[in-house]
């Protein structure tokens, strides 16, 4: 989801992992980093398929309403979306 969906490099949560010479925790990786980060972070719309459902927020950021849309916006802070 992430990856492919979200198009987040992997290093961003993992570090630049190819560059170390042991393998560490590069991130908190707790559920509370990881709802900051969906807090945080712009879904990147622009040419990616996987939001085109998402009509009202294309929208809104047409008519100049909102400029991004967070993770946090589309149901990124669900708790099921990760505890199922």
């Amino acid at each position: 989801m992430h990856v492919v969906s979200g198009k987040i490099a992997c290093q961003r949560c993992h570090g630049n992992i190819e560059e170390m010479d042991e393998v560490y925790q590069f991130a908190d990786l707790s559920m509370g980093w990881c709802v900051n980060c969906h807090r945080e972070t712009k879904v990147q719309f622009a040419d990616n398929n996987y939001y085109s459902i998402f009509q009202k927020y294309h929208q809104e950021i047409k008519e100049g309403k909102r400029t991004d849309v967070k993770v946090s916006d589309i149901g990124g802070l669900e708790c099921q979306r990760c505890h199922y």
